[in-house]
Formats: structure tokens, sequence, C-alpha cells
């Protein structure tokens, strides 16, 4: 059996396809920093030859799980946690394929994040990205599908917010405030990046890029603005989403299932919102290799951090949002995916 460094990933990370591209950057800067491929693919439990086909085949595709494992190993390897922006901030916004042409040719910044929202599955396959608006302020969320470890996903979505900045610089070129988010604590040797990033907070209960400009931004008119050559990218956007439909009603139940006061949606409700009977969404759902269950475990874990960082809730409202009867029961299931209890942990936020 394959070694991991992320244990536990479920088994269909092993199947959706990834675009290489991530993975590929981080082991060129392994190899920039004297650390040889080899010895990446080594400590990810990889084949050499994966090395091989990441340097020198521009359009490889591999699966998330070998994609996170590569990213982790050089992380442990590098001993340096602050990799994610070095990388965010060297990617060009070309490097983004279709989706970023579609971007750079949008009429307006407001179609360019219509087009980012909903092509994203196609350049971050395992983590789900949300826009939040509030009159002249725009939040992109970013969700992990699943629990991951803290290091880890501080590096990968330091990475993914840097770089989701620049290409918003790129259609907003000035702004009254830009500020990323990270849920972690502020790793060691971020003095030596912070001056080239805007404000970044740590120990927040989600990861996000705000950006605050004056109420018309979002509408004005691109520099770069190309119908034609939009129409052109988003074609190639469908192309590529329709060759890659996996775990299509998986990604919608993930978004579907949001906490609130009444708890979560239920498998019937899901069904009826997403047009199906609930047997025909428990079909398609086993046949991606999930179920309702499995998914509304995922939500809990993503989603207590969440309410125990940002309310007062005591541990009894929170366990009854997350649709647990009792509050031992919550916390016996925050103990399994934290280590610590929900009290504990809300402690080390305050």
């Amino acid at each position: 059996m394959k070694t991991s460094l992320l244990l536990p990933l479920p088994d269909w990370t092993a199947h959706v396809p990834h675009p290489a591209y991530y993975p590929r950057q981080y082991l060129d800067l392994a190899i920039e920093r004297s650390i040889s491929a080899e010895d990446v693919m080594t400590k990810a439990g990889l084949s050499h030859s994966t090395a091989d086909h990441l340097l020198e085949k521009s359009d490889t595709r591999i699966s998330i799980r070998d994609s996170w494992q590569i990213i982790e190993a050089v992380r442990q390897l590098t001993n340096d946690d602050t990799i994610g922006f070095t990388l965010g901030l060297s990617m060009p916004l070309t490097s983004h394929g279709p989706l970023a042409y579609a971007a750079m040719c949008a009429s307006t910044p407001r179609q360019a994040v219509n087009i980012l929202e909903k092509f994203w599955h196609l350049r971050q396959r395992g983590v789900s990205f949300h826009r939040k608006e509030a009159e002249a302020d725009i939040c992109f969320e970013l969700t992990p599908d699943l629990p991951l470890p803290q290091a880890f996903r501080d590096v990968m979505f330091s990475s993914t917010l840097t770089a989701v900045l620049r290409a918003m610089e790129f259609v907003m070129p000035t702004s009254n405030r830009k500020e990323i988010r990270l849920q972690g604590p502020e790793p060691a040797g971020f003095h030596n990046v912070a001056a080239s990033l805007p404000s970044v907070h740590f120990k927040q209960p989600r990861a996000a890029l705000c950006i605050s400009n004056d109420p018309p931004w979002m509408d004005r008119p691109l520099p770069t603005a190309n119908a034609e050559a939009f129409e052109i990218a988003v074609a190639q956007c469908e192309r590529e989403a329709a060759l890659y439909q996996d775990h299509r009603i998986v990604r919608q139940v993930r978004s579907a299932l949001v906490a609130s006061p009444e708890g979560y949606p239920s498998m019937e409700a899901l069904a009826e919102q997403l047009n199906l009977s609930p047997r025909t969404l428990r079909r398609h759902l086993n046949q991606e290799g999930q179920s309702y269950q499995q998914l509304l475990e995922e939500a809990r874990s993503r989603d207590c951090e969440e309410l125990l960082a940002t309310s007062d809730m005591s541990l009894q409202k929170i366990s009854e949002m997350l649709g647990y009867s009792e509050p031992a029961n919550f916390t016996r299931a925050f103990r399994r995916w934290k280590g610590i209890s929900p009290s504990q942990w809300r402690r080390t936020r305050l």
C-alpha cells in the first residue's frame, strides 16, 4: 500500500485528475533549493518516473492525492512553511490556462470573477471556492473538501490566495484594501516574504482573500476586454469541464451542505434542490464513491471551526447546529478531527 504523508485521505482523491502545473511548481522550487526530484518522490511515496512526467510534459494530469503528496513532501523537505507565498507571487496570470485567458478578456471584473467561480474546479480540485460580496467589499473564500492538516492546508492556501491576488491585481490595479486570511498561526520566517504581500492575518476562521474598493469597480470596463477571445477561452473551459465531469454531484452536495440554525439540509432536501429523487441522488453519490453521511461529516468538520471562532454560542448550541443530539457526541467527533476538545481549541483562538 502506498505510503501517505497526509493520512487519512479518502479513496476518491486517488481517482480525480488534477492539473500537474501546481505540484510541478513545488517540485521546481525544491530543485532550486538543492533537493532532488528523486528525494521528493521518495518522500511522497511516488515513483521517480512521476517526476519525469511532471517536468517534461506540460499537459500531465495526476490525482489529487499524488499532487498533495508532492506538495507536502516539498514542505517537509524544505522545512519552510512560507513556500506557498513564494510560489503564489511567482505565478503569472497566464499559468492558469484558458481560465486565465477568459478572465483577461472579460468585459468587467465581475464577469472575470464569475468565470473564475464557475470553472474553479478545473484548476484546483478538492478545494471549494466561494465569493462573498458586501457593498464595495469582495472576499474569495477557500474551503477544503475534506479535513486537512493545518500546516499543509495553510501552505497550499497561501499559494492559491496569493496567486488569486495577482490575478485580481491585473483586473483591478488599485484598491483601498487587500487582505489575506489564513487559519493557522504565522509561520516561521514569514517576515522574509511579508514585504511583498498585502496585510496577512493568521488564526482566522476561514481562509480568504478580501479586497475593498469604491462601489462601481466590479462593473468598470477592462482595458483588455475582447469579446471574441473571451468566447473562445470560455469554450475551451467548457470542453475541459466536459472531459472531467467526475464528482459533479459530489461537488454540488458539498456546496449545499452549509450549517444554519435549522441544521444541514437532509438527503431529501438536497435531492429536491438538485431536481433528483433521493434514491437517484444516493445512487449518484455511490457511483462517485461517496455517501450523504460521509459528506455530512466533512461539512461538520469544515464548519465547526468557524462556529467556534466567530461566535460566542455555547457548545450545546453549536452541537445542535452541526446535527449532534448531545454535546458529548460533538466533543468526541471534534477530538477525532482536531486532536483536542472544542473548548481547548476555542481558547487557542482567544
